[in-house]
């Protein structure tokens, strides 16, 4: 009896190594030999002109067979075209050719490594068996080919996208996450309660969404057998497992053989088990635990022209759902979307990667608002708890739902979201077209500073900040309710000594604030209406530059914070008193002057002005060749002057490397002295030299990064770029 229920096993295990079996069935109908019309000599003599049929070109990625109405799509194109460049650089060639290197092949390669190596691995064989077994798997013919299939699959393209289900799965995940963080805030040990009460709440988001995966195939005859042996594999589990029975079949969707596994709950979750969560009544509890009974997963695998398609989800509509050629009711596309426009443009280039995500699905990733409204409840039940009477929890209910409202109005309203990566002849660049309602950005107006960067810096940013006196008098409100607040429920509580010296310290600052916020309001912040600012570094050292509308009054500025400066110092009973700094030029063009003793970082710290502009530097002479105007040079970002931004950020890594690159020659040198006693010195110093320099000539082929921000068309557009250039 043994022997008769072994054969069929046998002969399973026989087709399944040596790939006696056929693949017909995945292989698509373009590897089969074309037969021969009986009407092709009619056809000749009739129309010899029509004999020739242009094949349809093939579309350069999947993109217009994937449906509009999804959650997200990721797409990662060009994969082994971008990991021979590398490999087939003179970069890489000079790693390789590195003396540590070269060394390390020499010993691998010896005679006398090997031999170690040959007893190594047969005394762990012996320790560990299971190891021999891994060797012997991996240098089989058909692991190999099972390999050489997966390099195949993941060379070109690979593509994933989920349907709208994923908005409700990470809705519930954060909802969870929520419930969680709640449990542990409340001092709560055991979190699981809270969890499931979670899911109990949001069991209609309970689902399991639809996913796609897509991988183009260069070899379809490999991939239909690689596909052929997993028929087989999952065919032996289902006969040796009777609750598999059954759930393996093939189904045809849109003209495609797919091979299809269905899986359901009660595989995992006993029917008779009954839910008792603590805090939910039976009726939730029943409808969650059929909610659970009621899950379905199915997988599918097959192919469709060019690609090998995986699908997981309650049922095959994920693969339905796909624009495939020659499907006859086609819906409507992704690329066809208004976001999808910038994508559609750039279809001519050599594009690298492809990302969306839907404005619900970035709704239900930005968890702030939830979080925001969860601490907002918890803040409620705080007041609500607390030992206040009732016209104090009153006001304090009306002061946090003004709190939240304010803070709502800062906050950024997620929108559909789309990136795509390419390759340029400058190296890499990324473009992210985010269509969500930034409060705080400003983007209209071009970023007149660009003209002093001074050529090309070491590292700059440049940006434009909307700070107006309605958010001026926003922060300043709450800053006062705060205090207040303070006042009357915390100071009364204290010691009378302690009592009596904060009250006396706010009656002597109380003027001196209502000074200070006379010049921030009146003066400071319409000076900086134009809300410019640039932060650099540059062969000087750092220098800070900004654009004011009215340059002249800058000098009221700093004449009124430097008598706020002393009157505080007063107020204090400190003696020290300062000279009070003279801005003023004679004359309205380049004029830097020395900067006061209490605000200077560095001995020739100096402030210049011209104009609108304002530099702060380390040196006159930085300051005066800052004013002059000059184009800068960006790592090829447009430098027009009426190119409107509202961020430009640059870093010029390659000379940042040849500036660091001496103090890591001496550190590493220091260290292996005295790793060495002292020994061979120049010998040791010579073998770090060259080795440092490899690998920072390495490092300076990422030359500069640069980004800028700005806005078009509705979208907040993020420009990046990485210039690439190899060794010489």
């Amino acid at each position: 009896m043994k022997l008769t229920s072994t054969i069929p096993a046998l002969i399973l295990l026989t087709s399944l190594l040596f790939g006696s079996f056929s693949t017909e069935a995945f292989a698509n109908k373009k590897n089969k030999p074309a037969s021969k019309p009986a009407s092709t000599e009619k056809s000749k003599k009739v129309a010899p002109k029509k004999q020739v049929v242009k094949k349809k070109k093939p579309p350069e990625n999947a993109l217009d067979w994937i449906p509009a109405d999804i959650a997200f799509y990721r797409a990662a194109l060009r994969n082994r075209e971008q990991v021979e460049i590398v490999l087939n650089s003179r970069a890489w060639a000079k790693l390789c050719e590195m003396p540590i290197c070269r060394e390390y092949a020499r010993l691998l390669s010896h005679p006398m490594t090997q031999a170690t190596l040959r007893i190594g691995k047969s005394k762990l064989a012996e320790a560990q068996p299971a190891t021999g077994q891994v060797e012997t798997i991996l240098n089989d013919p058909q692991v190999q080919r099972l390999i050489e299939f997966l390099i195949d699959i993941c060379s070109d393209e690979v593509f994933v996208y989920g349907d709208r289900g994923f908005v409700n799965l990470v809705d519930m995940l954060q909802e969870i996450n929520l419930a969680s963080l709640n449990s542990m805030l409340e001092g709560k040990p055991n979190a699981d309660v809270a969890v499931l009460r979670a899911i109990a709440q949001n069991a209609d988001h309970l689902a399991v969404p639809n996913l796609v995966m897509g991988l183009r195939i260069r070899d379809r005859h490999l991939a239909a057998e690689q596909l052929g042996k997993l028929e087989l594999m999952l065919g032996m589990a289902c006969w040796t497992q009777p609750e598999l029975n059954g759930r393996m079949r093939r189904e045809q969707i849109d003209g495609a053989n797919y091979l299809t596994f269905n899986l359901d709950s009660r595989l995992f979750f006993k029917p008779k088990t009954d839910l008792r969560i603590e805090g939910l009544d039976k009726q939730k509890a029943a409808l969650l635990r059929k909610k659970i009974e009621d899950l379905k997963l199915t997988i599918a695998l097959g192919i469709k022209g060019d690609y090998l398609l995986l699908s997981l989800g309650p049922s095959t509509d994920g693969l339905a759902m796909l624009n495939m050629p020659g499907k006859k009711k086609q819906s409507k596309r992704l690329i066809d979307r208004v976001e999808m426009r910038p994508v559609r443009d750039m279809k001519g280039c050599r594009l690298t990667s492809i990302c969306y995500r839907s404005r619900e699905f970035n709704r239900a990733l930005y968890a702030s608002n939830r979080y925001a409204a969860a601490i907002a409840r918890r803040l409620d039940a705080g007041i609500a708890s607390a030992n206040f009477d009732k016209d104090t929890k009153i006001r304090l209910q009306t002061e946090a739902a003004a709190l939240r409202k304010d803070i709502e109005s800062l906050r950024r309203k997620p929108g559909a979201l789309v990136k795509v990566c390419l390759m340029s002849e400058r190296g890499m660049e990324s473009y992210c077209f985010d269509r969500s309602q930034h409060p705080w950005l400003k983007g209209y107006k071009p970023l007149g500073l660009l003209e002093h960067v001074g050529g090309r810096p070491l590292l700059m940013k440049s940006f434009r900040a909307t700070f107006t006196v309605a958010q001026y008098d926003m922060a300043t409100k709450w800053l006062a309710r705060s205090y207040d607040l303070f006042e009357d429920r915390v100071l009364w509580n204290i010691d009378p000594a302690w009592r009596k010296s904060c009250r006396l310290t706010v009656a002597l600052l109380r003027p001196i604030l209502r000074q200070i916020d006379r010049v921030n309001r009146q003066v400071l912040i319409p000076t900086l209406q134009d809300g410019q600012i640039m932060f650099l570094i540059n062969e000087d050292g750092p220098a800070f530059v900004t654009d004011t509308t009215a340059a002249e009054r800058l000098q009221e500025v700093f004449t009124e914070y430097w008598t706020v400066y002393s009157d505080v110092v007063d107020a204090l009973e400190d003696t020290r008193r300062g000279q009070r700094p003279d801005f003023n030029a004679a004359k309205p063009t380049i004029s830097p002057c020395p900067l006061p003793e209490w605000m200077r970082l560095y001995e020739n710290s100096a402030v210049g002005r011209t104009g609108r502009v304002v530099i702060v530097a380390t040196s006159p002479t930085a300051v005066k060749r800052l004013l002059e105007p000059a184009p800068p040079t960006l790592g090829g970002l447009s430098t027009k002057p009426k190119h409107h931004r509202a961020t430009v950020c640059f870093i010029d890594t390659a000379a940042l490397a040849s500036r660091v690159e001496p103090g890591v020659k001496q550190t590493v040198g220091r260290l292996a002295q005295q790793a060495y006693n002292g020994q061979n010195s120049a010998e040791v110093q010579k073998q770090i030299d060259l080795h440092v320099d490899t690998l920072f000539e390495c490092v300076r082929v990422l030359h500069s990064v640069a980004c800028e921000r700005y806005v078009e068309k509705g979208a907040v557009v993020t420009h990046k770029m990485w210039e690439l250039r190899d060794v010489d």
